[in-house]
């Protein structure tokens, strides 16, 4: 009887002690990010994701759930993603700090269930919990959780560990139903973020270890064969992800040619990479939101460095494989879910990102929490003193964490920060302008732009910015002169025309304009403003039947637009056609009945044709409504 009360008392000891760890780490997720809850969305991607995405902006509707299956918007295809952003919106509206929330929910979600899954895989509490705890304050994951464009890290995490623990559970009892909700998790989290795809090679490496599936007497290029077999389903869903994502972010222009930047300098860059990743585990200084590729400016003597610390690390975990296999397996896990975000495949600018960290670090924290046990062990370091440094480390880099998040308050304070910590950012420039134009403070967003400018002339959005700044000043001239130099630096940027088109117009170069307009129709015939702006100028220009024209073109494509049937009213009206100017001003009052300049035309033509006496008045002015 002593014995049975003694092995219940310990099951209600590790449970206790497991939902302690549970709580701990919730409640440490947020004490550091609880600020987030009055951040604001950013400026870099948020309006990509959010703010300025009609579909996302919708809520969740039938419209955008087809939409979120079919684009590929942002350069990706994470349908779970969008449809995640739109849940959102229909609950929250536009209150950034709910959107944040919401992340450091899912963050906390995934520590909890990192703890869950290596706790239950390998039965060792104490390293399991050091591990998760490591994955919860860690400031290298501040950028993942504090940024809401980034709710794809956070979502995939949960969807990735979730996918273990399913594994895990058909490992214990291999069965159709259990491998089925493995396949199923595993799709899902794809369709949260593609970087899943190594996820395969990360459940052989778990049958190594902790799993220990490789026994027994047959070979183990057999054993091993048949383990890649058992995962082949799962294999076809990586592949068939890598070759999509290749394919929207060709398409998406997001991917670097090799003329670019060429393999060796990719190479080099990811070389540095992993051994600078590496170190900013361990000192996580100077961290920001974007670090420009150096190109061909790499150092040399950094490279063999890194080298020779790869080359270092991989034989000691190789050397202990048999003794101390999480060495291997933690290794491992680092180096090869690094490899799809390591820039052999260079998307973006960036020589590395902070959010690249996110799953991978988890093979150094198992590392970390398992050999610490080992070494203090061997050391014979007693337990509460290994105890005290784990929690002295996990507080350091909480408080670290801490305030690494403060600087995703805003988007001034975050590229402010980028630029003091990193050199030669260009786009911290770009942003940081970005954000001070929008609280009108355009001289000092002049500077910012250009600034940017004197680091990367080749980049048009600088031109462009600072166009837009200028305008705003009313510095017309320069402004003109800077979206031409937008446009030589990329003579198909669309905006730059359209603006250029729009300045031209307030100078009287209605023929300027007018050749901005077209050429902005030419790279996008949907613009809707370039149509309106371009039948204003030809009607301004008195060439009113091409007027009509382009007035009716966008009305094909936007028969809801209420603007392109008050223009052409005026146009038809300064042409002498009057009721065909009155049926134009009517259906325009249909969409938006709060018209008035529609209805005082409608009285005025009517009471002209009512007296007979139009050619004394003259017909209602030219111009119209107006798109900036």
């Amino acid at each position: 009887m002593g014995k049975k009360r003694h092995t219940a008392s310990s099951g209600a000891s590790a449970l206790k002690t497991e939902y302690l760890v549970y709580a701990f780490l919730v409640g440490i997720t947020l004490v550091i990010y609880g600020q987030v809850e009055g951040f604001a969305f950013l400026n870099y991607d948020d309006n990509l994701y959010v703010t300025e995405n009609e579909h996302v902006q919708s809520g969740l509707t039938l419209d955008g759930l087809r939409w979120a299956f079919t684009t590929g918007r942002a350069s990706n295809w994470h349908p779970v993603t969008w449809l995640s952003h739109m849940l959102d919106v229909t609950w929250f509206g536009e209150r950034s700090g709910a959107h944040h929330l919401v992340n450091v929910l899912l963050h906390a979600v995934a520590a909890v269930l990192l703890f869950r899954v290596l706790k239950n895989m390998t039965a060792a509490v104490w390293p399991s919990a050091l591990a998760a705890a490591l994955f919860a304050v860690h400031p290298l994951h501040v950028e993942s959780v504090a940024w809401v464009s980034e709710r794809k890290d956070v979502l995939s995490a949960v969807f990735w560990l979730l996918t273990l623990s399913a594994y895990h559970a058909f490992v214990k009892r291999p069965g159709a139903g259990r491998y089925a909700m493995t396949l199923l998790l595993f799709a899902v989290g794809l369709m949260a973020k593609p970087m899943l795809v190594t996820l395969p090679a990360v459940l052989l490496l778990l049958d190594y270890w902790p799993l220990r599936r490789y026994t027994g007497s047959r070979p183990v290029a057999v054993q091993v064969l048949s383990r890649v077999a058992e995962k082949a389903p799962l294999l076809v869903l990586a592949a068939a992800s890598c070759v999509v994502t290749y394919l929207v972010q060709r398409h998406g222009q997001s991917v670097v040619a090799m003329d670019v930047l060429p393999l060796t300098l990719r190479v080099e860059n990811a070389v540095i990479s992993y051994a600078r990743y590496l170190l900013m585990t361990v000192w996580p200084r100077g961290l920001a939101v974007f670090y420009p590729h150096p190109g061909p400016a790499l150092p040399g003597w950094q490279v063999v460095l890194a080298l020779i610390v790869l080359a270092a690390v991989t034989a000691v975990a190789v050397a202990r494989a048999r003794r101390s296999p999480y060495l291997l397996v933690g290794w491992l896990w680092y180096v090869g879910t690094l490899v799809p975000v390591i820039g052999l495949v260079q998307v973006g600018a960036q020589a590395l990102a902070d959010r690249y960290t996110y799953i991978p670090l988890i093979g150094v924290f198992i590392m970390a929490a398992w050999g610490a046990g080992e070494l203090g062990a061997r050391a014979r370091v007693p337990k509460p003193v290994l105890a005290v440094a784990a929690g002295i480390a996990v507080v350091l880099l909480a408080a670290g964490a801490a305030v690494q998040a403060s600087y995703w308050r805003d988007s001034i304070t975050l590229m402010e920060h980028a630029l003091r910590v990193t050199g030669r950012n260009s786009l911290a420039h770009k942003n940081l302008g970005v954000a001070l134009a929008e609280q009108k403070r355009y001289e000092e967003a002049i500077e910012q732009y250009r600034r940017g400018i004197a680091i990367k002339p080749t980049d048009p959005e600088l031109y462009y910015n600072l166009g837009n700044a200028l305008d705003e000043m009313g510095r017309s001239d320069e402004a003109i002169a800077a979206y031409r130099k937008a446009l030589e630096v990329k003579p198909d940027h669309a905006e730059s025309h359209y603006n250029l088109g729009n300045t031209l117009a307030r100078k009287g170069d209605y023929d300027g304009a007018i050749e901005h307009y077209r050429r902005v129709l030419e790279i996008d015939p949907g613009h809707l403003s370039a149509r309106v702006n371009l039948g204003n100028a030809l009607a301004a220009e008195k060439r009113f039947d091409e007027a009509v024209a382009e007035y009716r073109n966008g009305i094909a494509i936007y028969p809801n637009e209420s603007d392109l049937f008050f223009n052409m009213g005026n146009a038809l009206s300064e042409m002498g056609k009057g009721d065909e100017a009155i049926a134009q001003y009517r259906k325009a009052l249909e969409i938006n009945p709060e018209n008035s300049a529609a209805h005082e035309a409608i009285q005025r033509l009517e009471a002209k044709r009512d007296a007979r006496t139009s050619a004394a008045e003259g017909p209602y002015p030219p111009g119209g409504s107006t798109r900036k």
